[in-house]
């Protein structure tokens, strides 16, 4: 699977299952509860994500 930023969170924890501890080592912080983050990561794309965390996309 070829990420980028376009690509929906949800599709990666289809893919890959659970990586919040991948995503908090490049300094994307869990939001919310489980139910929440279940419910965001439909509607997220990795680019957002970024932008949010003020994370670099490289």
């Amino acid at each position: 699977m070829k990420i980028t930023e376009k690509t929906y969170v949800s599709e990666i924890l289809k893919e890959h299952g659970d990586i919040e501890y991948v995503m908090e080592t490049f300094g994307v912080k869990r939001v919310g509860g489980f139910g929440l983050r279940k419910y965001l990561t439909r509607f997220i794309t990795v680019g957002a994500a970024a932008f949010v965390h003020r994370v670099q996309l490289d």
